[in-house]
């Protein structure tokens, strides 16, 4: 097995299918979507070395082909390996970023390279908001840069993907090398040397997140005065897991959206949002909107 590049086929899909416990957790057999026959993954062998190579092969009920899933405080997770005494875990060779790399069993080390990100194949919003709520004040995960003093959109990108939107056209980031996990807005080269995002990206950048997901779903703009003396008109159409954008609107009547925001939750009648930048966690939307009535507030429809 190797890893690559997301690109929506049946190859890059798993069934994490519960085969027992071990202690307090639950046991899997990690299915493959793309076989016909159900193969799942198979440590070689079915050892406790290190280096130990992994691929696909009919399931046999071992150990090497049972794994346990630990999870971390940033929302990623560890595989470990059954063969192993659930010592080691999936990990990818070298630390290396690069498509192609090799997935072996490893001594578990809690590094890049031996922690894992699981995306619904399906939309779920709930996913996306327990990645939210894990790093919207202290944001400690390393899959995707903070970028300092410019991240709201970067930070409502990744809830999105977790709750199962998957990379799409120019909407995407990978990760190049673990140089620059951290960086101010303005070091734009250390974003080209250890990221790779579109130019321009709706990725990171308001403007272009705009302009890209206003054709692909439903949207709808109102001004915080509308909004602030119409609050069913705010709770409606749009809820947890979606996303709002607030802005002006330049001369022609387009929108120059200034922030990103993440629908985080609901308090009452109250839409409550959670954003990066100046990063916040549960902030109620009724009372922004009030604080900015004549700005011009942008919801896209996820759900």
């Amino acid at each position: 097995m190797h890893q690559w590049k997301y690109n929506g086929q049946k190859n890059q899909r798993w069934k994490f299918v519960r085969v027992g416990t071990v202690g307090y957790d639950c046991l899997y057999k990690i299915v493959s979507v793309n076989s016909s026959t159900g193969r799942v993954v198979d440590v070689f062998k079915g050892g406790a070395s290190n280096n130990l190579n992994v691929a696909l092969y009919q399931y046999k009920g071992s150990s090497n082909q049972q794994f346990a899933l630990k999870r971390n405080p940033c929302g990623s997770y560890a595989i470990l390996t059954g063969c192993s005494n659930f010592k080691s875990s999936l990990t990818v060779q070298s630390k290396s970023c690069t498509q192609g790399a090799n997935v072996m069993q490893y001594s578990y080390n809690k590094t890049h390279n031996d922690e894992w990100y699981l995306e619904p194949v399906s939309r779920n919003k709930n996913y996306g908001i327990d990645y939210s709520n894990r790093n919207s004040e202290n944001s400690i995960q390393t899959v995707y840069p903070y970028i300092k003093n410019g991240d709201c959109t970067n930070y409502v990108s990744q809830c999105l993907v977790s709750s199962g939107v998957h990379y799409q056209g120019n909407w995407y980031m990978y990760k190049k090398n673990n140089n620059n996990l951290k960086f101010d807005c303005k070091e734009v080269d250390k974003l080209n040397a250890s990221w790779q995002v579109s130019s321009p990206s709706p990725w990171i950048s308001a403007k272009y997140f705009a302009s890209h997901w206003s054709s692909v779903v439903y949207y709808a703009s109102n001004t915080g005065s509308e909004l602030h003396n119409n609050l069913k008109c705010l709770n409606s159409r749009f809820g947890i897991g979606d996303v709002v954008q607030y802005g002006t609107l330049n001369l022609w009547g387009g929108f120059q959206p200034e922030h990103t925001m993440y629908i985080t939750g609901r308090s009452g009648n109250e839409l409550l949002v959670s954003y990066h930048s100046n990063d916040k966690k549960n902030k109620s939307l009724n009372t922004m909107v009030g604080d900015y009535p004549n700005k011009m507030f942008r919801f896209y429809d996820f759900i």
